[in-house]
């Protein structure tokens, strides 16, 4: 599924967030950006996929309005620039209507509805959130009149209609109106998605803002892993003991301490307690060129340290519980040798 989500003026969600969502979904994007009355639509499908630097951009550009963000993950039709979301579903000088569609709609679109899809030019390749846009919900809302005129979206006869349309089976979409409040469609299955800094925001669903999970990036990712893994630990059941001595060449080291048998050493026993020493030594610009030249020797490295920090807390706890006990073992004994003073 793909995913759409609603930022209010003043608010953007963090990067980190937007990026797992984007590489999670990167077969084409679409924002809409909502002032005075009016719809802009920015829709694009970047060669290489959907780019979260791009993306945070424009959303951070424009914080001080209404935006509504399409995130597309293909499940039917083609990864094509016609497909990507969302689509105009009314337009008039008075109103313009834009639908976003999550999810996948399985039922063919009915016989009274072949006309409107040729009309629209749906072909095999068109996928089903553009059938059901442009072949059922835009001819439907040229003949919905209410209070406020064609495709009034306030009215609760069109907004019946619209309902009874509406294919089910997890299914959620947004009709976004230039002058009205949009309408939810399958509103029951929406998320409202919490962020760390208390903000929240409105999203069709709320699993890829937490964890890549999907894509060329996450497939890249777990080829990089299985690279380190492979290259460090010899696989992932590996059992290669730890050897730094690589590492010991870098240049902060030849530059600050000089290339000596103890530092080499130092390596070879594994004295990271030491070892953890000369690196907080060093400065940021040292740190950096050390973990750019051996990523893999460092990411081992750093493990070694935490796991090291971890049994060093662990004994740390141990000790407290040690002292926990001796103390009151103290406090009983004294309480009997002053019971047996008294006897």
């Amino acid at each position: 599924m793909c995913v759409i989500f609603h930022q209010v003026p003043g608010y953007t969600l963090p990067y980190d967030k937007l990026e797992n969502a984007v590489w999670n979904n990167p077969h084409g994007y679409g924002i809409v950006l909502k002032e005075n009355g009016r719809l802009q639509t920015i829709k694009e499908l970047p060669a290489n996929g959907n780019n979260p630097k791009e993306i945070y951009k424009i959303l951070k550009d424009n914080e001080d309005i209404e935006r509504f963000v399409h995130l597309r993950w293909k499940t039917q039709g083609d990864i094509s620039i016609e497909n990507t979301q969302p689509f105009t579903v009314y337009s008039s000088k008075k109103r313009e209507i834009l639908f976003m569609h999550n999810g996948t709609i399985h039922e063919a679109p009915p016989k009274a509805f072949e006309g409107a899809m040729k009309e629209a030019g749906i072909t095999a390749n068109s996928s089903d959130s553009i059938k059901f846009a442009l072949g059922i919900l835009a001819p439907v809302l040229e003949r919905l009149q209410g209070v406020h005129g064609t495709a009034d979206l306030t009215d609760p006869y069109v907004q019946n209609v619209i309902h009874k349309l509406w294919p089910y089976n997890n299914n959620r979409g947004i009709l976004i109106s230039s002058d009205q409040q949009p309408l939810i469609l399958g509103a029951n299955s929406w998320s409202t998605v919490k962020m760390s800094d208390g903000k929240e925001f409105h999203a069709s669903n709320d699993e890829y803002f937490d964890v890549l999970k999907r894509g060329d990036e996450y497939e890249r990712r777990k080829k990089e892993q299985a690279v380190i893994q492979s290259s460090v630990w010899g696989g992932t059941n590996s059992t290669v003991p730890l050897d730094l001595t690589k590492i010991a060449t870098a240049p902060p080291f030849t530059h600050r301490y000089g290339l000596t048998s103890t530092i080499t050493q130092l390596f070879k026993d594994k004295d990271l307690g030491s070892y953890a020493h000369l690196l907080a030594n060093l400065d940021v610009v040292e740190i950096h060129k050390l973990i750019t030249d051996h990523k893999a020797d460092f990411i081992v490295l750093f493990m070694e340290l935490t796991n090291l920090l971890k049994k060093q807390e662990q004994d740390i706890i141990g000790l407290w519980d040690d002292k926990t006990k001796a103390q009151t073992m103290i406090v009983e004994l004294k309480k009997g040798q002053h019971s047996h003073a008294i006897v």
